[in-house]
């Protein structure tokens, strides 16, 4: 399941959700307010991406 971070405009506190494809879910801040920012994530890559095969 995607997790996806805002960045609320109002108290400027992350906030992280879990959105399912196809659910169209309301985004709010714990302090009420909808006014949010999508930021953009780094993507997660396990320790071993990128090193060669024999480097332990």
């Amino acid at each position: 399941m995607p997790i996806f971070e805002y960045r609320c405009n109002d108290c400027g506190k992350m906030v992280e959700m879990i959105q399912l494809p196809g659910h169209d879910q309301e985004k709010r801040c714990s302090c009420g307010s909808t006014n949010l920012t999508k930021l953009i994530s780094v993507p997660f890559l396990p320790s071993s991406v990128g090193k060669p095969a024999n480097d332990t």
